[in-house]
């Protein structure tokens, strides 16, 4: 389950270099994240999915019956317009940020948003 996504927005010689931080909680103990895929909505909507997979025969213990997760996926932003927001949908959990600005020189302004969504299932891969 997906609890919480934050948006990192970083300069990377002069291009944005930006991340979805995904925290949540895996199904159970024996499972395992295995991938991430990413698409592109209507409007300005990005998607990502987060699958978790749960080996044959894994039972895991009781200890942590669902323990945390947390994962950095680097979004996929070509194309993407300067000066739009965009919303980041990562299983359900939304939090939104906007594409950092062009400068005079041609490099890009650095900025970072934060939000906190309710959580949602994980899709099993």
């Amino acid at each position: 389950m997906v609890q919480q996504v934050d948006v990192q927005v970083s300069d990377f010689y002069g291009r944005p270099d930006i991340y979805a931080d995904i925290k949540g909680r895996l199904s159970s103990n024996a499972a395992q994240l295995v991938d991430t895929k990413q698409s592109r909505g209507k409007g300005n909507v990005i998607y990502v999915e987060v699958y978790e997979q749960t080996p044959l025969g894994g039972t895991g213990t009781n200890r942590v019956p669902n323990p945390p997760f947390q994962t950095r996926i680097p979004l996929e932003v070509a194309g993407l317009k300067p000066g739009q927001v965009y919303v980041v949908d990562a299983n359900g959990a939304k939090t939104h940020f906007r594409m950092p600005m062009l400068q005079d020189d041609g490099s890009f302004v650095s900025s970072s948003m934060t939000s906190t969504s309710t959580g949602f299932e994980l899709p099993a891969h």
